[in-house]
């Protein structure tokens, strides 16, 4: 517990001596919301609830400013976003040929500068039906001395519903994946520029695509760095939920001129159900950053 208290209490005094550095600070909210937008699925009214429960926060004045989203396959995925409201929307890869789009979108209050995507070479299993990849947009957050790039991505996922495929033969698919990745971020990212990359990654902490990513893309994971400070408002135990999931945000501060990022407060959203189901079969994951600039 001694040594807990200290690490804690280096963090606070840290973080006295680092505001002093800074002349402004806000709170960034980010949310990565898998939506199971599949499109064969049967309830599509899913859709307008989570745009409608995201348009609430809105009006309620506290709405995440960013939301990416994973698996919004079907047509009318589209709901959501209009319901939503956010003034700035960029779509992932779309359709082509048989093959279902990414599934990706980013919803952003700030202005967007700039945009890029990447679909993945390799797949397997019933993923190889669609596109999936990255979407990356470049956005003016007031204030901000640099802009904001952010990322969303979905990556391969576990074959729990075809046993012709094994799950090491889809965890060398993920990493060949994240090698594209690491390549995608260096190639469209601004080289000092604060970045925040949330999405449905398919990997936990324990497997070599998770260590390959966080390696070849210099962030750190926001769930694992609450955990580590034990200053994070919002659900209590970080440590036991970055150890088992999928679905996590990476971040990395500006250099120079200097912009700090800091998960405070972590939370997994739309956990409730909405006229008797849930909304997804993932729950939304919510990091707030605190930002100085």
């Amino acid at each position: 517990m001694k040594s807990y208290g200290m690490i804690t209490g280096f963090f606070l005094v840290l973080g006295l001596f680092s505001s002093a550095a800074f002349a402004g600070e806000m709170t960034l909210k980010v949310i990565s919301y898998n939506i199971h937008g599949i499109p064969f699925g049967v309830d599509q009214s899913r859709y307008q609830d989570i745009g409608r429960a995201l348009h609430a926060r809105r009006d309620a004045g506290d709405a995440p400013q960013i939301v990416t989203i994973q698996e919004a396959f079907h047509s009318r995925t589209a709901e959501l976003v209009q319901e939503a409201g956010y003034p700035y929307v960029q779509k992932g890869p779309g359709n082509q040929g048989l093959k279902w789009g990414s599934g990706l979108y980013i919803l952003s209050d700030f202005p967007i500068l700039a945009t890029d995507s990447l679909v993945y070479k390799d797949c397997v299993s019933w993923d190889c039906r669609v596109r999936k990849g990255a979407l990356h947009v470049r956005v003016q957050v007031p204030g901000l001395p640099q802009p904001l790039e952010i990322y969303d991505t979905h990556l391969n996922s576990d074959p729990d519903t075809d046993p012709a495929t094994t799950f090491e033969e889809t965890e060398r698919v993920r990493e060949k994946q994240v090698m594209d990745l690491s390549q995608f971020i260096w190639d469209t990212k601004i080289s000092q520029a604060p970045a925040i990359f949330p999405g449905d990654f398919n990997f936990q902490p324990s497997l070599l695509s998770y260590l390959l990513f966080a390696s070849g893309s210099s962030m750190a994971n926001a769930v694992e760095r609450c955990a580590q400070t034990r200053l994070c408002t919002g659900d209590p135990n970080p440590g036991e939920e970055w150890a088992q999931a999928i679905d996590h945000q990476f971040y990395r501060s500006g250099v120079s001129p200097e912009v700090s990022l800091e998960p405070i407060h972590f939370e997994l959203i739309f956990k409730t159900p909405v006229n008797g189901r849930l909304l997804s079969d993932h729950f939304g994951l919510e990091i707030h950053y605190r930002v100085r600039y």
